[in-house]
């Protein structure tokens, strides 16, 4: 498979919270054991997050953060493949 179709999955135990206009990436009451810590996301890494659902893949998430953001797809799917192995290696995420 592709690097641009591998699709995504939130892990249940964190959540995206806005404090103070701040988007924040935070775990979960015990589902998030081993994760002290919460993870400060500018607007696009916000988005990014928001977008990542069942059967969407990378591709799909690059074009719409490129029309949301008015950037080129290539530099859209770069930034979100970039970020999305990010979260892989932080365990926020899985690859579906």
């Amino acid at each position: 498979m592709s690097e641009a179709k591998k699709t995504f999955a939130r892990k249940a135990e964190f959540a995206l919270r806005t404090i103070d206009d701040q988007a924040v990436l935070m775990p979960l009451g015990d589902g998030g054991a081993g994760h002290d810590f919460i993870y400060t996301l500018n607007e696009v890494g916000a988005a990014i997050w928001q977008l990542i659902e069942p059967g969407r893949d990378a591709a799909a998430i690059g074009r719409l953060i490129a029309q949301e953001f008015d950037v080129s797809v290539e530099r859209a799917s770069e930034d979100v493949r970039n970020f999305l192995e990010l979260l892989v290696s932080k365990g926020l995420i899985d690859e579906a």
